[in-house]
């Protein structure tokens, strides 16, 4: 089975060191499941819409919905390079965890509360 186009142009513009996996979910090709995964074990799941071009992402417990079609190569690509934003806010008993990309002056921004960080939270917040 080829590459839809989209994933093909993935495996062109990232990095090496990145896995590429996709699958059609239903037999129409008009979604595609696309999983990236960096070399650091950190996973981002891609619903592509082929038609649209729009996308939903999903990054451990964080859902992006609608991702602009304009908007999703960049996307993927900051979620690479770490280049997203992590903030932390302590709340009772737990802490807020806020995962944000802002592309082009979009910004997409997602929280969720929990008490310890996820592996690759502990990870990114250790770089900054």
């Amino acid at each position: 089975m080829t590459d839809p186009s989209f994933v093909a142009h993935l495996k062109e513009v990232l990095p090496a060191d990145v896995r590429i996996n996709w699958r059609y979910p239903t037999k129409s090709e008009d979604l595609v499941d696309i999983e990236i995964e960096r070399v650091d074990g950190c996973t981002l799941l891609v619903w592509y819409l082929v038609q649209s071009g729009a996308a939903r992402m999903l990054l451990d417990l964080y859902t992006f919905d609608e991702v602009r079609p304009d908007h999703v190569l960049e996307f993927i690509k900051i979620f690479v390079v770490d280049g997203f934003c992590l903030d932390v806010e302590r709340v009772w008993l737990a802490r807020c965890y806020t995962l944000t990309f802002d592309i082009g002056g979009t910004i997409y921004s997602v929280s969720r509360k929990a008490r310890n960080p996820a592996a690759w939270e502990n990870r990114h917040l250790a770089n900054l």
